[in-house]
């Protein structure tokens, strides 16, 4: 489960703003250890507990090249799927270029 459930807005608020939350069932996160420090130091309740902007900008996780390969898939597949996706708009956009012009040559 989201480690924000709640049964309203004002109760998920709550939560949030006193720390009650946890990512939990663990074996239902799979992200490593360091992405969950980060969010867990990120949504500390005290926010003298909190990292500063720039401190959490400079945290390992947000570095470019420090990410693990395995945990790039994901965005990578993805961004296969956009390009794709993409190229296949293209081709409807010429197939339809096509059938158009064949139309109006047919009925001249």
């Amino acid at each position: 489960s989201w480690p924000f459930d709640a049964d309203g807005p004002e109760l998920l608020e709550r939560r949030i703003r006193t720390g009650l939350w946890a990512f939990l069932p663990a074996g239902a996160w799979p992200v490593s250890d360091r992405a969950k420090s980060f969010v867990s130091s990120a949504l500390a309740a005290q926010p003298e507990r909190r990292p500063s902007a720039a401190a959490a900008l400079n945290h390992g996780l947000c570095q470019p090249g420090t990410l693990d390969k395995q945990a790039l898939r994901p965005l990578l597949r993805g961004a296969d799927v956009v390009r794709s996706l993409r190229q296949l708009g293209v081709w409807c956009s010429i197939r339809l270029e096509i059938a158009s012009a064949i139309g109006s040559h047919l009925s001249a």
